[in-house]
């Protein structure tokens, strides 16, 4: 196992400490101004100008470039939740919503092959957006089984599994 030393420890945990500050911020001030009603000399601007020079850092380490290509990558979303009431800081409330999914998966042998591993993610995804809706699950389900539009389960499924993995592909189990 490498371990890391000066450098590049000193970046990743530079960047970790802005986004922990940054949190902090939303938690204990809510949702930040933006646009003209915000201040020059805002915090949550000086918080945004931080990781702009973090960002134009010279590095050598790959995993630190690789981290910087990908705040780069995503650096007009990295923030907004300092500004945006609907937004979250972080996917807690995502992965709350996963982990009854996860261990249906695992104890419901539903990964013992890519056609069924797929089938739960495709019927997962579906009952956690009806239940963030407010709809009836069963109905939702019925309704994407039934559809003239593409049988949505019943299309789906199979030509993906073909894709990935290969029609004489033997089982996998698949990691949470």
């Amino acid at each position: 196992v490498e371990t890391k030393t000066r450098g590049a420890v000193r970046w990743p945990l530079a960047v970790a400490e802005l986004l922990r500050r940054a949190i902090h911020l939303r938690n204990s001030r809510g949702v930040q101004p933006s646009g003209e009603d915000a201040k020059d000399n805002d915090r949550a601007g000086c918080i945004e100008e931080e990781l702009d020079r973090l960002l134009l850092a010279d590095l050598t380490d790959p995993d630190n470039v690789r981290m910087k290509k990908r705040l780069i990558r995503n650096r007009d979303s990295l923030f907004a939740f300092l500004y945006l009431e609907e937004a979250e800081a972080t996917n807690a409330e995502a992965e709350r919503q996963v982990r009854p999914q996860v261990a249906t998966r695992k104890n419901g042998a539903c990964n013992r092959s890519w056609q069924g591993a797929l089938a739960n993610q495709i019927l997962g995804s579906i009952i956690a957006t009806a239940r963030q809706q407010k709809q009836n699950e069963f109905g939702v389900l019925v309704e994407a089984v039934t559809s003239p539009k593409g049988h949505v389960i019943g299309r789906i499924v199979p030509s993906r599994v073909k894709q990935r993995a290969g029609p004489n592909a033997p089982p996998v189990a698949l990691a949470a």
